[in-house]
């Protein structure tokens, strides 16, 4: 979601009876006042992806993005 809320998280799963085998993500519309906290395979078949605001704090909308690379 495009918006100022901080921290954010976004998920991204595996069609049924797929696997990760790969996990990446990105920071959407950051001008670099954006970082990614976390990125890990919360399952064997999601990924999650976590963002926030740096101290200074951020005015204008962003988002996080979650891929999975599934076999």
């Amino acid at each position: 979601m495009l918006d100022s809320t901080t921290p954010k998280s976004a998920v991204a799963r595996c069609p049924a009876g797929k696997r990760v085998h790969g996990i990446g993500g990105e920071i959407d519309n950051d001008q670099g006042e954006v970082r990614m906290t976390a990125m890990w395979a919360s399952t064997s078949s999601t990924v999650t992806v976590t963002g926030a605001e740096e101290e200074g704090g951020y005015g204008n909308s962003w988002a996080v993005r979650a891929y999975a690379i599934c076999a």
